[in-house]
């Protein structure tokens, strides 16, 4: 368990479900307790991990994407995927870490409906199609697309601390985790007793 979790004040209380012959009433309190501690882990995430993630699945993956040799289609084919990784997922990792699917694919879909508009827009602009009324739909539609990609990525990455402290959070006002007690003394038994460990904070 980790060190910060070490603050949280827990209650815990023992089901046993025994599938052997050993009774809980025959193993004696100080017994439990060690077996407890050992078997009681609370899931935890770390925040400073969670926004490394999101920093290096970002603009680790875009950096090295930039930086692979063009020199062959395959090559340049390889690093245009890795910037496309890192635009869209990237600035999720840090979320998927902390078992937020759902926010990382609904963000990463924005992000790359922002990217679709934007690239679409510059195109137009670059192109020099359409007249100057499409023009300047499209010069809109590039600077909403990027701005808004950028407020998306930089959301997720700031978040990303946060996202594991809510993880935390959650993780520990309620736990159920298996456990095994020590075989019961009173009756020269050496079968163990197999239970589960419920915890909630308070």
């Amino acid at each position: 368990m980790s060190a910060q979790s070490l603050n949280i004040k827990l209650i815990s209380t023992i089901v046993v479900v025994c599938f052997l012959a050993a009774p809980l009433s025959a193993a004696p309190a100080e017994t439990v307790e060690p077996y407890l501690s050992q078997t009681m882990e609370i899931p935890y995430r770390s925040p400073s991990f969670a926004l490394t993630l999101s920093l290096a699945g970002s603009i680790g993956l875009i950096g090295a994407g930039m930086a692979m040799d063009n020199s062959s289609s395959l090559e340049s084919s390889g690093g245009m995927a890795l910037i496309a990784l890192g635009a869209i997922v990237g600035p999720s990792a840090g979320h998927l870490y902390t078992g937020q699917t759902s926010r990382a694919l609904w963000f990463s879909l924005g992000r790359a409906a922002a990217l679709s508009g934007g690239f679409l827009g510059a195109m137009v602009v670059g192109g020099g199609h359409g007249d100057e009324t499409g023009e300047t739909g499209a010069i809109v539609l590039a600077i909403a697309g990027g701005v808004t990609w950028l407020g998306l990525s930089l959301w997720d990455i700031v978040d990303a601390p946060r996202s594991a402290q809510r993880f935390n959070e959650k993780a520990h006002a309620f736990a159920l985790a298996p456990m095994v007690l020590p075989p019961a003394a009173a009756d020269d038994s050496d079968t163990p007793a197999y239970g589960l460990a419920l915890a909630w904070r308070y």
